[in-house]
């Protein structure tokens, strides 16, 4: 097993561009899609979804930890009724001290291995179709 071990799959992508066709197979297949990143992965993942031309931003709340003092994780969310359209949340909340139900109501939620143990934790209590992924 990885760093984490509950209900969880574990897998790891041979490449970014090979996690990003997967996803969009299970986005095509009406699969609704949540993608729980590092504040640092955000920019690859996201330029790497924008790069296929079948998604536009339609919110992204994000920025440099230096700018904006928040160097948690987000939230990247697909959803089939948005018309292609790409979320992008803060999984924690600062006023509340605590992480967010950010996963809504996803068929599929891809978790990546530098998420915080915590989260992880609250999205394996909250969630089933769960992808613990590394590349």
């Amino acid at each position: 097993m990885g760093k984490f071990s509950k209900k969880a799959r574990e897998y790891s992508f041979v490449s970014l561009e090979n996690m990003i066709a997967d996803i969009v197979q299970e986005y095509d297949d009406k699969n609704d899609i949540g993608i729980i990143l590092s504040w640092n992965e955000v920019p690859d993942f996201i330029s790497a979804l924008i790069s296929t031309g079948k998604f536009k931003i339609r919110s992204l709340d994000w920025n440099y930890p230096e700018s904006c003092g928040y160097d948690k994780e987000y939230c990247i969310s697909l959803i089939n009724i948005d018309d292609d359209e790409i979320y992008l949340e803060k999984c924690w909340i600062e006023k509340k001290d605590m992480y967010c139900n950010c996963l809504g109501e996803n068929d599929i939620t891809f978790v990546s291995q530098n998420v915080s143990k915590t989260l992880y934790d609250k999205i394996c209590n909250e969630s089933d179709n769960i992808i613990l992924f590394w590349y």
